[in-house]
């Protein structure tokens, strides 16, 4: 579907994956009158300090501990292996 000028559209983010140096999150625009979702996508955010990837920082960790934990790594030069 597609969204026409006036659509209330509701945007929708949800953790779907932690690593020790990553999150993904998964993006859903949705129509608000009937819940069509109309666009999905999924961003992987990686913590990067002065010296390349480093641990997510511990607060984060606590808040996505309902998040599964990825066993991939993040790879040399700070990419992340393909899915």
């Amino acid at each position: 579907g597609s969204a026409r000028l006036g659509d209330e559209v509701v945007a929708r983010a949800t953790p779907v994956e932690r690593g020790r140096r990553s999150v993904r999150v998964k993006f859903d625009l949705v129509r608000a009158r009937n819940g069509e979702v109309l666009v999905t996508a999924t961003t992987a955010y990686v913590c990067v300090g002065p010296d390349g990837p480093t641990p997510l920082p511990p607060a984060l960790t606590a808040a996505l501990t309902a998040i599964p934990e990825s066993d991939r790594t993040v790879g040399a030069g700070g990419r992340c292996p393909p899915h």
